[in-house]
């Protein structure tokens, strides 16, 4: 099947398997738990939780086994707790393994080919009070090579035991553009590089021509939206010590979309496009992907702003009234979204998640500074709008 048939195939069944009782705001252990008992067939040999590992604070880590084929990859998602769109997709993919989907979309002969080993979700500690690091306050993607925290430790005795072929390294980032331009990246690719000099390995050329199948895939869907990830090493991140120890590793950067504070556009992307990736690894596909459509990719930027009020009246004091855009940074601060001003001015070329009409708008930079913090509920009645975040 062609990539661009695959991709319509694959997006038009993600609403029959998504599951819908899942979201960022419910993300967690406990409720990923509760959905794998659900979703995961009895008697079913093509599945099964093979070991589960401890959190730091005693929650668990199961690792799930699809498939029974001799190419092997693994997939982790959320080793930062506050980064769980990759595992909506992971479940909603589950979903699709367990309810025919493969037979339907035509790639029946997948679960032959691989087998497929998902940590749905790494660090639950941190996903329970949404913060990046792990209980103890590490992030666990700079402890590849100490593994001082339990949940490292389970990911590299993972490794060990399994001997990936390919892995799929998968988080969410920061608001950010594709290039220099104001469209906000919805994906952004990253094969990583396994040591400083950044040389192109075998195994990294493989990743590579795995994340190009990525992009192709995508492009249907979001096209100019789709960027990479800065390949500077990191010898303390698992992608790249991933790659440096033989598993052609991709880094899966989930991004934004306009007008989509749950990320559903964005999690639709991620089912496409690992789903298109394993196909293409199970045929054997990828290897006559080329690298163009990845090396075309342009680095992700930071010309975009969670908020943009475009055209609203700024005063000060009795005589000063111009119009200008201002720019809201969009933060989570003690489980609340805040969003702080960050300019004010010309920002035409600037991208945002939500762009306001600022016309009836009118600001005292008397009373309202840059570096503001602002309440969702205070700026909607700045604003005269009704966000919800």
């Amino acid at each position: 099947m062609r990539s661009s048939n695959l991709t319509r195939v694959l997006a038009d069944a993600h609403p029959e398997y998504r599951i819908g009782s899942l979201s960022q705001d419910n993300c967690r252990e406990r409720a990923v738990r509760g959905r794998l008992r659900d979703i995961l067939p009895r008697n079913d040999s093509s599945f099964q939780i093979l070991l589960s590992g401890v959190s730091t604070e005693g929650r668990r880590l199961p690792l799930i086994r699809f498939g029974s084929g001799p190419i092997r990859l693994l997939l982790w998602s959320q080793m930062h707790g506050d980064e769980s769109t990759a595992t909506l997709a992971l479940m909603d993919m589950l979903s699709f393994f367990a309810r025919g989907g493969l037979a339907k979309a035509g790639m029946g002969s997948l679960a032959e080919r691989c087998s497929l080993y998902m940590i749905p979700i790494l660090n639950p500690d941190g996903a329970e009070v949404q913060t990046r690091h792990t209980a103890a306050g590490i992030d666990m993607n700079r402890d590849a090579r100490r593994c001082v925290t339990p949940e490292a430790r389970f990911l590299r005795n993972v490794h060990r035991i399994i001997h990936p072929s390919f892995g799929f390294n998968l988080h969410d980032q920061e608001l950010s553009t594709v290039g220099n331009s104001s469209n906000l990246t919805a994906i952004a690719l990253l094969a990583p590089a396994a040591e400083e000099r950044r040389r192109v390995s075998a195994s990294r050329k493989r990743a590579m021509q795995v994340a190009s199948v990525m992009a192709s895939s995508l492009k249907p869907l979001a096209e100019g939206r789709i960027g990479s990830y800065n390949d500077a090493f990191e010898p303390r991140a698992f992608g790249d010590m991933m790659q440096s120890w033989g598993t052609s590793t991709v880094l899966v950067e989930s991004g934004h979309w306009v007008n989509d504070p749950g990320k559903e556009k964005i999690r639709l992307l991620n089912f496409v496009g690992l789903l298109s990736a394993i196909e293409s690894i199970a045929s054997g596909s990828f290897r006559k992907a080329g690298l163009k459509a990845y090396s075309d990719l342009q680095e992700n930027g930071k010309r975009a702003y969670g908020v943009v009020v475009r055209g609203a009246t700024v005063v000060h004091g009795p005589s000063f009234r111009i119009k200008a855009d201002i720019g809201f940074q969009l933060e989570r601060l003690k489980g609340r979204v805040i969003a702080r001003i960050r300019e004010v001015g010309d920002l035409r070329d600037f991208g945002a998640m939500l762009s306001i009409k600022g016309g009836k708008v009118i600001v005292n930079s008397s009373k309202v500074r840059i570096g503001d913090a602002v309440q969702i509920n205070k700026l909607n009645k700045m604003l005269g709008t009704n966000l919800a975040w």
